[in-house]
């Protein structure tokens, strides 16, 4: 996972998109003591909302594209290279749902003390050079259908109040958190969803 500084960006935009663009954001710590969240948000209402952010590696076995990528461009360092995305719908859904089954149970370990909400930001790893294919997901087919039937019991048993899975890594006005990115679970509209009130 990248820093504090591009979770705390992520989480900044996330917001921006859902219409929260004035809240405050920090790390919860900087004081040392691991707090089960990587960005504390304090929203105009007063709310305090607490964010773990992570990365889906869109492939069977995590890691190992990214790996093999970054080898095939030390090779060839000032030329092009090529490298398969992965493309297979299943492998995609069943990284991401691995990826947030690994966060509920953390999240399991935590009292989330403090915190008027817990939210799960998913996204595609950062891309970094010589690993920009292997940290891509693919998004021509994936919808809140697809994401729901395959995570819902997972966000639904969890201490999450609501789940994100962002899809772009470069944020404007037209990258869609409510597009670009697909709120996890039935019942709400995309971008919006809270398990706990369905």
């Amino acid at each position: 996972m990248a820093g504090f500084e591009h979770e705390q960006s992520s989480v900044r935009h996330l917001l921006t998109r859902l219409g929260l663009g004035g809240a405050t954001t920090y790390n919860p710590n900087v004081a040392g003591k691991e707090t089960g969240i990587d960005v504390t948000d304090r929203l105009v209402d007063d709310r305090n909302i607490g964010v773990q952010v992570t990365e889906v590696d869109p492939y069977a076995v995590p890691g190992l594209a990214r790996a093999q990528e970054k080898a095939i461009t030390k090779t060839a360092p000032a030329g092009p290279y090529f490298v398969w995305r992965k493309n297979d719908p299943s492998v995609v859904l069943n990284a991401i749902a691995r990826t947030i089954k690994r966060k509920v149970e953390i999240a399991a370990k935590h009292s989330f003390a403090g915190f008027d909400e817990v939210w799960l930001l998913v996204s595609p790893g950062v891309p970094e050079l010589g690993a920009v294919i292997s940290t891509s997901v693919p998004t021509s087919w994936l919808s809140a259908a697809d994401l729901n039937s395959t995570t819902d019991d997972l966000v639904r048993g969890s201490k999450y109040s609501r789940c994100f899975f962002c899809l772009s890594s470069v944020w404007s006005k037209h990258s869609l958190c409510v597009g670009q990115s697909l709120a996890l679970g039935k019942g709400g509209p995309v971008g919006r969803y809270s398990p706990r009130s369905a």
